[in-house]
């Protein structure tokens, strides 16, 4: 009998290798997935806060297999010329060589380039950091935010992994109390031992989504993000207003990526209900932690 269920794994393993787009199928027809969840389901999440003791904001987020950790760091700069009352945001993401055996060493790739950039528009267009709040002294001085995102390992939907890390670790901020000599406004500032909170004014959440065969999937695990053919992740505010939406790439090897159908509206309000039960999950995460 065990040697029958050995072999029956066995085939089950070169079935999947071989053919596996057919491997999820089957499974979908059943309505489940190879990692036992409905369709609909999320993987288990977790999310603790100020776990880099060197940074001044931080945290930890694990969905499923897929771990991210994010960290800010403040420092003082010169404010942009042509915003003499704002201050800097930097944001930058990392898919190392270690987060995936998919992921080759060298410059970083055009997942990771996509994902740091829609990061940054995430913090900017959706308000959650007003540059203004970050202004010390009018043309003299302000704080920038280095804000690094670095996948730990990679098992599917680091979009929603990063944006979840992202939003913690901000909410986490503290900024230092900086005493500055108004006799001599060119002297560095005096650093205190006080702090104050980063002001994050809003709180954007991202669910993810990925149509295989017209069904919709959540959540999608690395296997199933090589062989869908739409992705969308969704991003709502407080207000479950939606704020930003991506096309997540659906490979971390472009050239092995397929090419993406379009989403019919109605597979658009679907994924929009998910996404709004999802979020409302996730900030019951945050209200735990912060």
């Amino acid at each position: 009998h065990w040697e029958k269920e050995k072999m029956a794994t066995l085939e089950a393993d070169v079935f999947k290798r071989v053919h596996p787009a057919e491997y999820l199928r089957r499974f979908l027809e059943e309505d489940i997935r190879p990692d036992g969840r409905s369709l609909t389901k999320f993987r288990k999440t977790s999310v603790s806060a100020g776990s880099i003791q060197t940074a001044d904001g931080s945290a930890l987020v694990k969905i499923g297999h897929t771990s991210v950790a994010c960290g800010v760091k403040a420092e003082w700069a010169n404010p942009p010329l042509d915003r003499p009352n704002e201050g800097w945001i930097v944001c930058n993401a990392t898919l190392p060589p270690i987060c995936s055996s998919r992921v080759r060493p060298g410059p970083p790739s055009a997942a990771a380039q996509a994902l740091s950039s829609f990061l940054q528009r995430l913090i900017e267009d959706c308000g959650v950091v007003d540059k203004k709040d970050l202004c010390i002294v009018p043309g003299k001085l302000s704080w920038c935010l280095y804000v690094d995102v670095y996948c730990l390992s990679m098992d599917g939907n680091i979009t929603d992994a990063a944006v979840l890390a992202l939003v913690a670790a901000l909410k986490n901020t503290k900024l230092r109390v900086l005493e500055v000599n108004e006799d001599e406004p060119d002297s560095p500032p005096a650093v205190t031992h006080d702090s104050t909170p980063l002001n994050v004014r809003t709180l954007p959440l991202a669910a993810s989504f990925g149509v295989f065969d017209g069904r919709v999937l959540s959540d999608l695990s690395d296997d199933e993000e090589m062989h869908v053919t739409a992705s969308l992740s969704i991003v709502l505010d407080e207000n479950n207003s939606i704020c930003a939406t991506a096309k997540p790439s659906l490979s971390i090897d472009a050239s092995s990526a397929l090419t993406e159908s379009a989403i019919s509206h109605d597979t658009l309000t679907m994924c929009i209900g998910r996404a709004k039960e999802r979020v409302k999950n996730l900030r019951e995460l945050l209200k735990n932690i912060l």
